[in-house]
């Protein structure tokens, strides 16, 4: 028997089902992860098309099969990112956010201050904070939730507090100096990189006004991350890799 459930829904994304169709895959706060089923979705004619695009917010009522699809029953109250929709570079991000959550969450899996997170993160970046910077937050926050759990601020051999630290890959944590002077496998890292990933992971999103950090800065953490989730995660996502590519083709010579 279907479950009747009223929630606020993010789109992770949405895809075609047959001819008219489409199946749309959403972060609830309160049904979790879910993909429902959209009768005429492909319509010419069908009147909620902004809903089900990728990062619209809504109000909906769903109807839950424990078996089988599920179904969108309405929708009420959509917002929309339009700066982030409208610039390929903040799009670019806030779907990797999206692409995070679907790889992170089982489906069904209800966790409300994931979504709330994952919506402050949204808001912000359509607020003009640095995408990237958000991203990084973002990144460091999620690690625990794929089971990563690195604490950045106390050496993990004798649990000082006593910067510079630098990262170490066998104790998967950061190391003081006196440590790491009689340790292997050292990531060798500016401090200041760990020490910004230290204050990433207590950012309070509602408190937040703003973070600017130098593009070397931005690129050494960037760096520093990509190696973590690769050691760690092992999420590998398209929409990574097109950040990753950004900077080189965006500086191109245009075609004569």
């Amino acid at each position: 028997m279907a479950k009747e459930i009223e929630t606020q829904g993010i789109v992770l994304y949405n895809r075609d089902y047959r001819e008219k169709d489409k199946l749309v895959k959403l972060f609830t706060a309160n049904a979790g992860k879910q993909m429902l089923f959209v009768k005429g979705a492909n319509a010419p004619r069908y009147k909620n098309k902004a809903a089900i695009q990728s990062m619209s917010v809504s109000a909906f009522v769903l109807n839950i099969n424990e078996n089988g699809l599920s179904f969108i029953k309405s929708i009420s109250e959509t917002q929309r990112f339009r700066k982030i929709q409208g610039d390929i570079f903040l799009n670019a991000y806030a779907t990797y956010l999206l692409g995070l959550i679907d790889a992170v969450l089982m489906d069904r899996e209800v966790d409300q201050p994931l979504f709330i997170f994952l919506l402050q993160s949204l808001r912000l970046i359509e607020d003009g904070m640095d995408a990237e910077v958000v991203t990084f937050i973002f990144e460091v926050q999620l690690l625990s939730r794929f089971g990563v759990h690195i604490d950045f601020e106390y050496c993990a051999i004798c649990g000082c507090d006593n910067p510079p630290f630098d990262f170490s890959w066998t104790h998967q944590g950061v190391l003081c100096r006196k440590e790491a002077d009689k340790s292997f496998e050292m990531a060798s890292l500016n401090p200041n990189v760990l020490y910004f990933l230290s204050l990433f992971t207590k950012v309070n999103l509602e408190k937040i006004n703003k973070i600017t950090l130098k593009s070397e800065m931005k690129h050494d953490i960037r760096e520093f991350l990509d190696l973590l989730y690769d050691e760690y995660v092992g999420v590998h996502l398209k929409s990574k890799h097109f950040i990753n590519h950004m900077n080189e083709w965006v500086n191109y010579p245009p075609l004569s």
